[in-house]
């Protein structure tokens, strides 16, 4: 039947694509499905295969790929809560888990899990970061836009507390693309589906236009990409 998009959700064809994926591959067993989770993983499986196949046009290869989900499947995240609440950084407000992150020295503690139930980013980063210096590493290159620069201290905190060393990571932030149309910036919105996907910029100027552009700045400029130049 046809439905409208959730006012908050986020929208976009490639919604739309997944939705008939799933219904040419599983057909009637969707009327049999209720359980969320499982819409969750497909759409998870069909957007990781596209970032890999945009990789792959941009020449960009990885040894390694990691799922979040392990860390769930591992019982990893919540060997972190454990740890957290044995040392006593943990409490509960409003229905939702704390995080003591001004014991940390921070500014304000931090929600680790909403009062859905549903963690924040925060944690499973945590237990990512543990799993890499349990594997032996003794440096870890962080690289993350710029939106996270006021939540990954919390997670270098939080490393500390759990009596691993923060030191040995990185972290790079990367400021913003712009992207440049007709000498107007390009406003997006995933929510609102008002973007223009890395796929689409390769196309219409190719994989060593776009790769020398991100290039031609420090990650610590912003970048304003006009498009007119690009395809001079």
């Amino acid at each position: 039947k046809a439905v409208k998009f959730p006012e908050e959700g986020y929208q976009g064809e490639y919604i739309i694509e997944i939705a008939h994926d799933l219904l040419k591959k599983e057909g009637a067993k969707l009327q049999e499905t209720k359980e969320i989770s499982y819409f969750t993983q497909a759409a998870e499986k069909h957007i990781f295969l596209l970032i890999k196949n945009t990789l792959t046009k941009m020449e960009l290869n990885f040894d390694r790929y990691f799922n979040e989900q392990s860390l769930y499947d591992s019982g990893a995240i919540k060997s972190v809560l454990d740890i957290l609440t044995e040392k006593d950084l943990l409490y509960n407000k409003d229905g939702a888990t704390w995080f003591k992150a001004t014991s940390a020295g921070r500014e304000q503690d931090r929600v680790f899990i909403k009062s859905s139930g549903e963690p924040t980013y925060r944690l499973p980063d945590i237990a990512y970061h543990l799993d890499k210096l349990d594997r032996g590493y003794d440096l870890i290159i962080d690289v993350l836009g710029a939106d996270h620069m006021d939540s990954y201290p919390d997670v270098l905190a939080a490393i500390d507390q759990l009596d691993y060393s923060a030191d040995k990571i990185k972290v790079l932030i990367h400021q913003f693309v712009t992207l440049i149309k007709n000498g107007e910036p390009v406003k997006m919105s995933t929510r609102k589906a008002q973007y223009i996907t890395l796929d689409e910029l390769i196309d219409e100027i190719g994989p060593d236009v776009v790769r020398y552009f991100f290039l031609m700045r420090g990650i610590n400029s912003h970048l304003n990409f006009d498009l007119k130049l690009a395809k001079e």
